[in-house]
């Protein structure tokens, strides 16, 4: 049964009732369960966690379509994130800007998010359905990037975006907002803006290991483009892509030639994408077409995969090493696998579940990284 506490452990759901908070929890435990964010797989196994095997499977589905369909889907959303970044602490010096995009029968998602770095995972702390195809513009991101720093307080992190998320307007809006950057750029882009020689720049480029850079002529922000050659020599592995010899960035940060060490830490949101769909809630499956129900699914989705990537934190100790021919070595399970794996193997049934819930949000550790009231 939902403790009378449980509220007053959690504030920022203290304005929704008590069913509703239930609901949320035993959805994101039916989450980690089943693996799935398509309500027909998730409804099967609420009567397993309640204990209440012998109720059809009918009733369930409608207690989750009655939570999906509440008015206050947008406020929800924004509790629940609140909630879910309640749970961590530290300090994070680094966001990602990235977008994951798939067909729902006619419906084009685009999930446009933004992301922290937090003990080096991927962490979603911001999220909008675009419902369109192709990249968005650089008023879509403008808007979002502003809707982020009413959350928190981005000044002085450092972005990481790729190659679509470029324009001079756009760049002109981070400086201005005091969020640095390093975003990739594609081949000649800006080639005409560049104070020295770009090909001269280039072929320098392709003869040191360290990066190279040169000042940008633009009047409204001092900008570095970065180039630095590509150490992999192996051609790409879809036949489509070209070799790359090198590579090129657009910078506000002051060390050019730290520029790739950051940028590399933007894979991180690729591993996070992989957890949310095929390797972890196959949010690819859901059956929701309304951009609202989306973004509250997703939600209640990254709220289990934080809880994942906490436990899988508290036994790090656990995971073993992996060595590669060459030597070098990773973890041989990521943080968010070996944590799902904990929960569902300890936490069977629901009244575990808040159990576990009502310990962590006790011992959560007061954040670095704040909310912007």
């Amino acid at each position: 049964m939902l403790p009378a506490t449980f509220q007053q452990l959690t504030p920022h759901l203290a304005p929704f009732s008590r069913g509703i908070v239930k609901n949320l929890f035993l959805i994101a435990q039916a989450l980690l369960t089943s693996r799935s964010s398509n309500m027909n797989t998730v409804k099967d196994r609420l009567g397993t966690l309640l204990g209440k095997a012998n109720r059809q499977p009918a009733s369930h589905y409608k207690r989750l379509i009655r939570f999906f369909n509440m008015s206050q889907s947008h406020q929800l959303t924004k509790a629940i994130l609140r909630c879910t970044v309640a749970l961590l602490s530290g300090r994070v010096r680094y966001l990602i800007l990235d977008a994951t995009t798939w067909r729902l029968g006619q419906k084009n998602v685009h999930l446009l998010v933004l992301s922290f770095i937090y003990q080096g995972v991927a962490i979603p702390v911001l999220w909008r359905d675009l419902d369109k195809k192709g990249h968005s513009n650089g008023c879509e991101r403008q808007s979002f990037m502003e809707e982020a720093a009413q959350l928190y307080n981005l000044k002085g992190k450092i972005l990481l975006a790729d190659r679509e998320y470029t324009g001079q307007l756009w760049f002109t809006f981070l400086h201005q907002q005091g969020i640095d950057f390093v975003i990739r750029l594609q081949r000649e882009c800006y080639k005409h803006d560049t104070l020295t020689s770009y090909r001269t720049l280039e072929r320098k480029a392709l003869r040191r290991k360290r990066a190279v850079w040169t000042w940008l002529n633009w009047a409204d922000c001092r900008l570095k483009l970065v180039m630095c050659r590509n150490e992999d020599p192996r051609p790409p592995r879809d036949p489509r892509k070209r070799a790359e010899p090198v590579f090129y960035w657009l910078t506000s940060l002051d060390n050019a030639k730290a520029v790739p060490a950051h940028y590399r830490k933007r894979w991180r949101i690729e591993q996070c994408f992989k957890a949310l769909k095929t390797n972890g809630f196959n949010l690819e499956s859901m059956n929701f077409k309304q951009s609202a129900k989306i973004e509250l699914l997703l939600a209640v989705v990254v709220f289990a995969y934080v809880l994942s990537v906490e436990a899988g934190e508290a036994v790090s100790e656990q995971i073993g090493t992996k060595t590669y021919r060459n030597g070098n070595s990773s973890p041989a399970q990521s943080l968010f696998k070996k944590g799902l794996e904990m929960l569902n193997a300890t936490l069977l049934v629901f009244d575990q579940f808040i159990g576990y819930l009502l310990c962590i949000f006790k011992s959560a550790k007061p954040r670095r990284f704040r909310f912007v009231q």
